[in-house]
């Protein structure tokens, strides 16, 4: 995955009480094709929200390109942000972020617009088996038994019936168990929502090879 990004003035920026505040971007005459925003937001509160991207070549007609996507902002808690919204392709001048929040405990402050690309790689469940193990106070280890060969992973998806959760995830490697090695960290929850749920339930990393995983 890669993406080039350019930050942009926002205008017109209008909120309706209750339901939402909203900016527009003017991406310029050349019609370069877009389709990933990058939020900045200011607030002193935890913001779980959904965020609607239209498009449109004159201010006048909106195509609606993104509906709900999901975002979050936890900085008051220590607990970090996701606010990349991606689109399909668009070489739209005039772009309109609108965030579904209408508290007002919050304010939209700049926007980056991206062209993101992406290779997909070809991957299939790896059949490491992980058992649960003994930890630290406040922690869940999972740990697999030895891999022979060690296998290339490059993800970790989590399976729960917990309705309701924020958990720091970190993942790990070994080849011979006595020594781990950080692969890579992130945050996984799922937030009930009236109009479904909100959820990020795996890790990706740049693919590496071990014998044990935990």
């Amino acid at each position: 995955r890669s993406v080039e990004r350019r930050s942009l003035p926002l205008f017109d920026p209008s909120a309706v009480a209750g339901s939402y505040q909203q900016a527009i971007v003017d991406t310029g005459e050349r019609g370069n094709v877009h389709n990933s925003v990058q939020l900045g937001f200011e607030t002193d509160r935890n913001l779980l929200s959904w965020v609607e991207i239209a498009v449109s070549s004159d201010l006048a007609d909106w195509r609606v390109v993104r509906e709900r996507a999901p975002i979050y902002v936890l900085r008051a808690e220590g607990m970090g942000e996701r606010t990349d919204v991606s689109y399909p392709d668009s070489p739209s001048r005039y772009v309109r972020i609108r965030v579904l929040d209408g508290s007002g405990t919050y304010s939209l402050e700049s926007v980056a617009l991206g062209y993101e690309t992406t290779s997909i790689a070809e991957r299939v469940p790896s059949g490491v088996a992980l058992t649960p193990s003994a930890g630290r106070a406040g922690e869940s280890f999972w740990t697999s038994e030895v891999v022979t060969p060690g296998l290339p992973l490059s993800g970790v998806e989590f399976e729960t019936t917990e309705t309701s959760f924020y958990r720091s995830a970190t993942v790990e490697s070994s080849d011979g168990g006595d020594r781990w090695q950080h692969v890579a960290s992130g945050e996984i929850l799922r937030v009930p929502d009236g109009a479904g749920e909100r959820a990020w339930l795996s890790l990706d990393f740049p693919e590496v090879r071990a014998r044990r995983w935990r």
